[in-house]
C-alpha cells in the first residue's frame, strides 16, 4: 500500500525511472521490480481490471458498489448506511 499511495500522490507525472525510484525509496528489491516491469508481469491483470472498470462505468476514484448501486467519490458514512439500509429494506419486504 505505501507504493500505491506514492503512485497515487504523483499520478500524471510518472515514467519508468520514477517507478523504480519509488521502489528504491520504499526499500523494495529493485532488481525484482525492474524485471517485473520489463516482463510486464502484471499487464494482463491490469488490463482485466481496466476492462471491468469500463464495463461498470467506474470512471472515478474511489468508486464503490453496494449491491450493484454505484457510489462515486469520497462520501460520508451516511451515504453508505442509507444505501445498505435501502437494500436491506427491499430484501426484507414481502
Amino acid at each position: 500500500w505505501p507504493y500505491h499511495d506514492k503512485i497515487f500522490a504523483h499520478r500524471g507525472k510518472i515514467d519508468r525511472a520514477t517507478l523504480v525510484g519509488f521502489a528504491k525509496q520504499l526499500g523494495l528489491n529493485t532488481g525484482v521490480f525492474r524485471k517485473a516491469l520489463q516482463k510486464r508481469t502484471c499487464k494482463a491483470a491490469v488490463e482485466r481490471d481496466l476492462a471491468l472498470a469500463r464495463k461498470l462505468e467506474a470512471r472515478g476514484t474511489p468508486t464503490f458498489f453496494v449491491n450493484g448501486q454505484k457510489i462515486v467519490g469520497a462520501q460520508p458514512l451516511r451515504v453508505f448506511v442509507q444505501a445498505i439500509q435501502g437494500h436491506l429494506k427491499k430484501k426484507l419486504e414481502p
